[in-house]
């Protein structure tokens, strides 16, 4: 077990993150320095990072709902450099166990979760990655709040981990539809943080 925390990374992808993105959320550029950080200073201090993205199919059935998106094999299915480190590996079934043990001891920096449906944890992955890694704090940010990252935080609270949400490192749809993800995260249990302080506490440690 790790008992440190993970970063837990939702679908920060170019369809999703640039403004001529194939499903560009609003205003994702102003959140990207905030991902950066947060990256950064998981790299030098060894937390591990687990990251959702979206790989659809060329006909997968969630473009009849939002459009055509995050292709599995386009640049835009790929992480923008914000998020991206030096060793990312896609998980593998087959050598999940192998990753995480890369991921704890540093031979690997990023474990890339893929996904067909907005709830991570559609992906029995998800939670093999969680069970074994053991962390004591997850610290979720990406897009969209109201969306995907609202699935991840939710799932992650049911499961008993400690979530805190770095505020201004979300970024979602629509405002209000946002600000109510936020109060159902909050009303569930997950605590709210901006990048400066989740960084600020983690240095203390």
């Amino acid at each position: 077990m790790n008992r440190s925390p993970v970063f837990w990374d939702v679908d920060t992808q170019h369809d999703f993150m640039d403004e001529d993105g194939k499903l560009a959320v609003p205003g994702a550029a102003e959140i990207v320095p905030n991902l950066k950080r947060l990256t950064d200073f998981a790299l030098q201090r060894r937390i591990p990072i687990l990251a959702s993205a979206d790989a659809h199919g060329p006909d997968d059935p969630e473009f009849d709902q939002f459009g055509r998106h995050c292709v599995a094999g386009t640049p835009g299915q790929g992480k923008i450099e914000a998020t991206v480190t030096p060793t990312c590996e896609t998980a593998d079934p087959w050598r999940l166990g192998e990753q995480l043990n890369g991921l704890l001891e540093g031979g690997i920096q990023q474990i890339v979760i893929e996904k067909q449906d907005l709830d991570v944890f559609s992906v029995p992955l998800a939670q093999r990655a969680l069970s074994a890694l053991g962390p004591d704090r997850v610290y979720v940010y990406g897009v969209a709040t109201e969306y995907c990252v609202l699935r991840a935080v939710l799932g992650l609270v049911e499961r008993g981990y400690d979530v805190t949400v770095v505020r201004d490192a979300v970024r979602g749809v629509n405002e209000e539809n946002a600000r109510e993800a936020i109060e159902q995260m909050r009303a569930a249990g997950a605590k709210l943080a901006d990048t400066r302080t989740v960084l600020a506490s983690l240095s203390e440690e």
